[in-house]
């Protein structure tokens, strides 16, 4: 189980995130000033840490998504602000700065492009969620939106076991490259029924690419896509 929100570092320099590993650095004004924070893992109410609704500008690595609502909009239809990228910097529209109530990484704690599955309980990578590094042979039929990481592919099942119907997805609607060669490898993919998965099906997980049904989908819109990676707002 991946590990709960964690404070690491409060008050210090703008930009100082350098890493391998998921991190942001989130700002209490736009162009990376104001209180700031670090956090390097989930965040289900940023109101413990005295920055709810406070969010208007971000420093990180990795994929992120910026909740309007706690527990990541679980309880509450919301605003989903996701930002992804090696060493990126990325200010919220005036329209969505100071809506942040929570907050949550994708994939590895420990290595951005490291092979991964995450299924989210609601479309929007809202809700709770079941994730792996590894095949899963009982996922519990849940899942209305999938983010992938790394450069395998996984094939999902309706049935336990890696059985039943199948669909083969691939990390491949985002590429981010690093100034120092890194590079981050993403699947997004906010609705599963719009790539062709029914809703809440999915019970089994398999590394590899083992079905003839092979899904594909765009990049999702994105106020500003770079190099380096992109970020844009979904809303419910």
């Amino acid at each position: 189980m991946k590990a709960v929100a964690l404070l690491l570092l409060v008050g210090v320099a703008v930009g100082t995130v350098r890493a391998s590993s998921p991190v942001t650095q989130v700002f209490s004004e736009a162009g990376l000033s104001g209180i700031n924070h670090i956090f390097d893992s989930y965040v289900s109410d940023l109101g413990s840490y005295g920055f709810d609704n406070m969010l208007r500008s971000v420093f990180q690595t990795g994929m992120w998504i910026y909740y309007e609502n706690v527990s990541y909009n679980s309880y509450q239809p919301g605003k989903v602000y996701w930002v992804h990228g090696i060493e990126i910097a990325a200010a919220f529209p005036v329209a969505y700065s100071d809506m942040c109530s929570s907050l949550k990484y994708v994939g590895s704690p420990s290595e951005i492009n490291y092979d991964t599955w995450t299924v989210y309980e609601g479309t929007l990578f809202t809700g709770s969620e079941s994730y792996g590094s590894s095949s899963h042979s009982n996922t519990q039929k849940r899942g209305s939106s999938i983010i992938l990481t790394g450069t395998s592919p996984w094939t999902f099942y309706d049935e336990e076991d890696w059985a039943g119907r199948s669909w083969c997805v691939f990390p491949n609607t985002d590429v981010d490259q690093g100034d120092g060669g890194e590079v981050f490898n993403l699947g997004i993919y906010p609705d599963v029924q719009e790539i062709g998965i029914t809703d809440n099906s999915i019970a089994s997980v398999k590394k590899g690419c083992w079905s003839k049904n092979v899904v594909k989908a765009e990049p999702l819109k994105a106020e500003h896509r770079g190099r380096n990676g992109a970020w844009g707002v979904l809303e419910p």
